[in-house]
């Protein structure tokens, strides 16, 4: 058998606790190597409730009107220290129609982002965005006409790039973004 037989626990739970205790205890006490960053995890919740009286952009003899709710759990992670800076944040949509069930969806977005310092004038960085979304007239044409989505659509967007430093008035800044 791997690892402890559950018995051994079963047994002895006094013995359990007092480990776990000490555990904790060294956990809680003991020095943390001075950083010179900050770490910073931000839970997010938004509801949203609304009403559309044209939820497929249609001509006014042919409307359609309904309900929606959206609840958007997320969650952004930041970490940043004189040479690096790392967040990545993410969030999952769930959009519920009263009427039109079929519309129902979950949309995903994802953003994330690295930038460090190799040294005191030359900096890179890289970042990323992925979006998952379903949402009928998301995106609007340059004509005002909205481009309606029935299925499912994925997004991704990079960007890589950096610059470099030469003087306080003069840097040079280069990026690829695909």
């Amino acid at each position: 058998m791997i690892g402890f037989p559950l018995d051994t626990f079963m047994v002895r739970p006094a013995g359990f606790i007092i480990v776990f205790c000490l555990m904790t205890a060294f956990l809680v006490v003991a020095p943390a190597p001075a950083r010179g960053g900050e770490f910073r995890l931000v839970p997010s919740v938004k509801v949203q409730e609304e009403y559309d009286d044209n939820i497929f952009y249609a001509a006014k003899e042919s409307q359609e009107s309904d309900f929606v709710s959206t609840v958007t759990p997320g969650v952004e992670l930041k970490v940043e220290d004189p040479r690096l800076a790392a967040s990545l944040k993410g969030s999952v949509a769930g959009i519920s129609y009263v009427d039109n069930n079929a519309l129902n969806a979950v949309d995903q977005f994802l953003t994330a982002g690295l930038t460090y310092m190799l040294t005191q004038r030359l900096r890179t960085q890289v970042n990323l965005n992925f979006t998952q979304d379903s949402q009928p007239g998301r995106d609007v044409e340059a004509t005002g006409l909205p481009i309606l989505i029935t299925s499912g659509r994925a997004r991704q967007q990079y960007n890589v790039g950096g610059d470099y430093t030469f003087s306080e008035k003069t840097a040079l800044n280069f990026s690829y973004a695909f």
